[in-house]
């Protein structure tokens, strides 16, 4: 093993390679942890803001004692920190925002609002250090281990390794095994030292150190065993038919799963939510009041009996029909809901047939910064908004003043807790591409009790 490393060493092509490999990583690490300060210092500001803001309303608004115009201008920060691992893959931190400002009106358009942003800045994704192992990790396995056999044959060297070898599927065996943990310590050495400087748990990054194992293996395996079982293909037959491969199994598959599940009908119903209640928003300052009020007072009953609006406008009405277009797109909501979590789903199941996707799976679920996130997060937000509700609408329907009491004692977000998890489905999409690539293509090589020379090939 130890003359394997040194005769691995001594190429400068692979010495190359294994230093790209930590350069990104590294830069990726750096790069990750940097986003996550910054969108730290952006829940810090925001929430100076409000402070700022809180303090100035206690001294203006609240002087004409209406809770109305107190919920109105009142902005409530719900905040999304990042979690201890969400600098190892940035996911749908890219685009969603880390704190958003939500008000007392209507809260659904203020949720997706920021669906119809153009999705063309998510497609290119973050260079994070998800990105460095599920895309450029398998490159290095493929230029470290394609030539395998090819090579040695085609510089003359094979015979000499013939006659040195006492065991020859523990001398392939030894060779792939060198190869794998130089690869590994490529973006293994730059993990461990991220986790030691940050003071990260150490049995998820052990786990995660022993997933990135799992899909270097894959990589290494297919592209050493390849060479063995098809002993007449040239190294650069070798190196075009792993190319092809990894093509196939890293940005073909995926992108056009992700694209098939992109484009069902109910994954993209953000916008249109968005669309239809302001729509309803708009309509119901033209409609009778009492088409407001009925079906609110079918949700809030005690509410029925309160003084009615003979005027023009009154601050409770504007709330009521806010809240009515909250429940008249409530069914799009729950298919948007449905539809996000089922590709969350299904995406899961991918990873089994996929080793790219159980890859990226793992980090996902170990950053905790996927879909799952998402609908926590949304989920979290509607439950404030509905304690807010709660909060003023005795003050909107009994017409009682809005003092400095109330307005201290309006809630606070709570944000959902984080639940950093290895995906269970991820590790068997791992292991079984591992065991399948030596199934298939190192079984056969197991009953061979000489390596086939150029002559015994013709």
């Amino acid at each position: 093993m130890a003359t394997e490393f040194r005769l691995l060493l001594r190429s400068r092509l692979t010495l190359a390679g294994l230093m790209i490999l930590l350069v990104a990583a590294v830069l990726a690490l750096w790069l990750g942890h940097a986003e996550m300060q910054r969108q730290h210092a952006e829940i810090e500001r925001a929430a100076a803001l409000q402070a700022e803001q809180r303090a100035h309303l206690q001294y203006s608004a609240l002087t004409d004692a209406a809770a109305g115009s107190v919920g109105y201008y009142t902005f409530h920060e719900v905040e999304d920190r990042p979690g201890p691992w969400s600098f190892l893959a940035v996911g749908n931190r890219q685009i969603m925002p880390p704190v958003q400002r939500i008000r007392l009106l209507g809260l659904e358009a203020q949720l997706y609002e920021g669906e119809s942003r153009n999705p063309e800045r998510a497609v290119a994704g973050a260079f994070d250090f998800a990105f460095v192992v599920v895309f450029l990790l398998p490159l290095l396995a493929i230029a470290l281990a394609h030539d395998l056999l090819p090579g040695e044959r085609e510089r003359g060297r094979l015979g000499l390794l013939q006659s040195l070898a006492r065991a020859e599927n523990a001398f392939w065996g030894q060779r792939l095994l060198a190869r794998l943990l130089l690869v590994l310590a490529s973006v293994g050495l730059p993990l461990v030292a991220a986790g030691l400087v940050l003071q990260l748990p150490l049995i998820p990054l052990v786990a995660l150190l022993l997933g990135i194992g799992l899909y270097a293996a894959f990589w290494i395996s297919l592209a050493g065993l390849i060479g063995l079982r098809w002993r007449n293909l040239s190294s650069t037959a070798a190196a075009m038919a792993l190319l092809s491969i990894w093509v196939t199994l890293v940005l073909i598959a995926p992108t056009f799963a992700n694209a098939v599940l992109a484009r069902s009908a109910d994954a993209d119903l953000g916008g249109e939510i968005a669309l239809e209640h302001r729509r309803q928003v708009n309509d119901a300052w033209d409609l009778p009041k009492s088409a407001t009020f009925e079906p609110f007072f079918d949700s809030y009953p005690e509410w029925r009996d309160t003084p009615p609006v003979t005027g023009r406008f009154h601050w409770k009405w504007y709330y009521a029909f806010h809240h009515v277009a909250d429940e008249s797109v409530a069914p799009l909501v729950a298919r948007y809901r449905d539809a996000l979590a089922q590709r969350a789903q299904t995406t899961r199941l991918l990873g089994i047939v996929l080793p790219s996707v159980a890859m990226q799976n793992l980090f996902d679920g170990l950053a905790d910064n996927g879909i799952d996130r998402v609908l926590a997060q949304r989920r979290a937000i509607r439950e404030f908004h509905t304690r807010l509700r709660h909060h003023f609408y005795p003050y909107l329907f009994d017409e009682l003043p809005f003092d400095q009491a109330a307005y201290a004692a309006m809630p606070a977000f709570e944000p959902p807790e984080r639940q950093p998890r290895l995906d269970g489905l991820a590790w068997i999409g791992l292991a079984g591409s591992v065991l399948l690539a030596l199934f298939v293509l190192g079984g056969p090589l197991l009953g061979r009790a000489r390596i086939t020379t150029p002559a015994a090939i013709g």
